[in-house]
């Protein structure tokens, strides 16, 4: 407890982020996660509200249940309609995101999917966030999770690196029915 700053996983070998590594550290305030990391398990970052800077690493499989409610995670600064908001990235390799894992994360409003493929999603996002799919995926997402979550088919493109983060303005983005 008291940790502003980790990179986790100190070892190039290790593939998983242990359940409650930094459960309930309110102060820390950065994460780096090594690329090769495939799973984050339950409860990992829960309750660390100053948490706001993650990249998802590139490898990353599985998101686990808890794995970062209560948190203060944004998202990167992406460009959609012509205004900034931040998303979070969920990395095209992700095949299953538990229950609750982003659960009662207040300042993330918007994630994006980078997987044109729908994968194990249960739950695991505060019903006001803005999910983004691939375009030509819209219907393949509502299916699979079953049009539980708020939706927008965009393009959306990365244009900055986690400064100045801005606020989510809904009535710029148009949802699709």
């Amino acid at each position: 407890h008291g940790y502003v700053f980790a990179t986790l996983p100190a070892s190039e070998g290790m593939e998983e982020v242990p359940a409650g590594v930094c459960l309930g550290c309110p102060e820390l305030s950065e994460v780096i996660l090594h690329d090769g990391v495939k799973r984050i398990h339950s409860n990992a970052f829960e309750g660390c509200m100053s948490l706001t800077d993650i990249v998802l690493p590139s490898a990353l499989e599985y998101i686990g249940s808890y794995a970062f409610t209560n948190s203060g995670i944004k998202g990167k600064e992406v460009q959609i309609n012509d205004k900034t908001v931040c998303a979070l990235q969920i990395p095209e390799t992700v095949k299953i995101i538990e229950y609750h894992a982003f659960a009662q994360c207040d300042s993330l409003k918007a994630v994006q999917m980078l997987s044109r493929e729908p994968f194990e999603v249960y739950e695991a996002f505060s019903p006001s966030t803005m999910i983004y799919v691939p375009e030509g995926c819209y219907d393949a997402y509502k299916s699979a999770w079953k049009g539980i979550y708020n939706w927008a088919e965009k393009k959306v493109s990365v244009i900055g690196d986690f400064n100045g983060w801005n606020s989510f303005y809904s009535g710029d983005i148009k949802e699709l029915p």
